[in-house]
């Protein structure tokens, strides 16, 4: 595994080099947010299917804590990303199986790719004054890329909202993955008002450049790639723009809503029988 490592001072999260199309940057901007994206580009003409799944707030909860995507075709891809901010995890992986005599791309441009991103702002509230007390967020990344041409990045911004954040970056070739972004801020607070908000914005993103002939090329970063908020004692998180931070709010799957629907016609059938029953008595 090759690690590159930055930290560096940043109001927005710079998009990372080899991530192209309009997904790249939705988020900038925002208040809070969520997004996954996965984009397939095998003939070297767009990507096809360009997918993504975008949540973005400005002032209001969210009333979902999670977005994914993904799509497979039989032997040839699949992907998957996810941006789950009520369990704090993001998730991308992909693999490419070139069947065919020639390259499927040039190393320039991705076969594949997917990505996930998270923001919000963070109330932290102290007990009692204090001044220059460290705050830490983390991300924790894990996983395994294949050997050949494939490429990860994980991102991590973080700090008082309205003031300079700070940064971390980290790059990944082949091998397994097993890296902490880490991003410590200090900060005071007053008699006037014991609460700070702190904003974040954190990305993961796969790249598979290209698969020569009769090769597969995969990675994974979908076991964990988990944010960490480290408190020191005396302050605690109060709240979250989005309101769904480490609180997770899931969706039912389609078979979820089936088994539902199903049940409820169960329920009703068997109340019709009732009906009747007492009719006849």
């Amino acid at each position: 595994m090759h690690r590159t490592r930055q930290l560096v001072a940043l109001f927005t999260l710079t998009a990372l080099p080899f991530v192209s199309g309009p997904a790249a940057a939705v988020l900038t901007g925002e208040i809070s947010g969520l997004e996954a994206t996965g984009r397939v580009d095998l003939d070297g003409f767009g990507p096809q299917p360009p997918v993504s799944n975008t949540l973005d707030t400005e002032f209001a909860p969210f009333a979902r804590s999670i977005v994914s995507v993904s799509d497979t075709l039989p032997g040839v891809f699949s992907y998957a990303a996810s941006a789950d901010i009520g369990n704090q995890a993001l998730r991308v992986a992909g693999s490419v199986t070139n069947g065919t005599a020639s390259n499927l791309g040039e190393g320039e441009v991705a076969v594949l790719s997917a990505s996930a991103q998270a923001l919000d702002i963070l109330t932290l509230t102290a007990e009692a004054p204090a001044v220059n007390v460290p705050v830490t967020m983390e991300l924790i990344v894990n996983g395994v890329l294949s050997s050949g041409f494939v490429r990860a990045n994980s991102s991590l911004s973080f700090g008082v909202l309205g003031e300079l954040n700070g940064s971390d970056f980290g790059s990944y070739s082949s091998g397994p993955v097993s890296d902490v972004l880490t991003v410590t801020r200090m900060i005071s607070f007053s008699e006037q008002s014991l609460n700070v908000s702190m904003d974040f914005n954190t990305r993961l993103l796969l790249a598979i450049m290209r698969v020569d002939p009769g090769q597969t090329v995969s990675g994974d970063l979908g076991n964990t790639a988990l944010l960490r908020l480290i408190l020191p004692a005396g302050v605690s998180l109060t709240a979250s723009e989005s309101g769904t931070f480490g609180v997770p709010l899931p969706i039912p799957e389609p078979q979820t809503y089936a088994l539902m629907l199903a049940g409820f016609a169960l329920l009703a059938f068997k109340a019709m029988r009732r009906a009747g029953d007492s009719g006849k008595g």
